[in-house]
């Protein structure tokens, strides 16, 4: 079970098999001897380690909530933030300090801090302990994003965040639906399903240079319908990326990058398609019939590639 990326989706999923369809998990079926665990246990035993040592006057919402939030603040430079009210105030609820929003229950809906002189590492968690089990460091991980699992919204564009994403943490945040990181100075993997519910995604003007790929077609995250990847530095084949990019993607951006190859023959996977700008990249080979394949397209920009397109433009577009 440590072996998986997300322990809550696994407890959702043990649940769901059981109470839907009588189904429990057997050791034949994965070929183990001993008695397969509930993995919902392992759950039980990251939020009793979440309380260990807090205060017992402390509820469950702000024993884990409002450090996570402290640790987002300390791990980036929150005294130096522009608009830094009410936090760390001790005598405040944490629902009132500056970019935070909270449903009725008093749990972190929204995180809103763009604009913000925010500076360091992207803050998915913040390891207070030097425990590990194999790959899953993050699973013994206190306090950070990845902990606010009621989180809808998240907007940090606009600051100095450096470094890569940790993206298995995000992937138990079931209700997140807007990410944007835009306009920071982070590196490595854009991948555009950080959530289950995600439907927004904006990671342009970075220094991103690969984008995550293989999973997309394949995944059962389907909500996908703006993303942005424009003005980073990816480098990955156009034909893998429209060929595995998620089905009812609406809006696409991902000019000034160094995206290569030829686009495929039809787009016909993408139906939904109504932007779609991938200039100033290095495409090559004919267009397709995009008026064919996508009935709903309605803006294309496919102009000032360093390599170029040959042939004529198709009379359908």
């Amino acid at each position: 079970l440590f072996m998986l990326n997300s322990p809550k989706c696994y407890c959702d999923f043990f649940n769901y098999a059981q109470n839907e369809f009588g189904h429990m998990f057997k050791p034949k079926a994965l070929n183990i001897s001993e008695e397969f665990p509930n993995p919902c246990g392992h759950i039980q035993d990251l939020r009793t380690y979440f309380l260990d040592g807090v205060d017992n006057s402390l509820d469950e919402r702000s024993a884990i909530e409002r450090p996570s939030l402290e640790a987002i603040y300390n791990e980036t430079d929150g005294q130096n933030w522009t608009n830094n009210a009410g936090w760390m105030n001790e005598t405040e609820d944490y629902c009132q300090w500056h970019g935070i929003s909270c449903d009725g229950d008093g749990f972190v809906t929204s995180i809103d801090l763009r604009d913000n002189n925010l500076a360091g590492q992207f803050p998915v968690y913040t390891n207070t302990s030097n425990t590990s089990e194999g790959n899953n460091t993050w699973l013994f991980a206190k306090y950070g994003l990845g902990n606010l699992y009621n989180l809808k919204m998240v907007n940090l564009a606009k600051n100095k965040l450096t470094g890569t994403i940790d993206y298995r943490p995000l992937y138990n945040l079931h209700s997140l639906f807007h990410f944007d990181v835009s306009g920071n100075q982070l590196s490595g993997e854009v991948d555009a399903l950080v959530s289950p519910s995600v439907t927004h995604a904006d990671f342009s003007n970075n220094r991103f240079t690969s984008m995550r790929l293989e999973m997309y077609k394949v995944s059962p995250v389907q909500t996908l319908r703006f993303c942005d990847v424009s003005n980073n530095a990816i480098q990955n084949n156009a034909t893998d990326l429209l060929h595995n990019i998620p089905p009812n993607i609406e809006e696409f951006f991902a000019s000034n990058n160094q995206f290569f190859g030829s686009l495929p023959e039809s787009l016909d996977n993408l139906p939904e398609l109504r932007q779609f700008n991938m200039s100033s990249n290095a495409l090559s080979g004919e267009l397709p019939g995009f008026a064919e394949s996508i009935f709903s397209l309605q803006e294309l920009d496919m102009s000032n590639q360093s390599i170029g397109f040959t042939g004529s433009i198709p009379e359908d577009i």
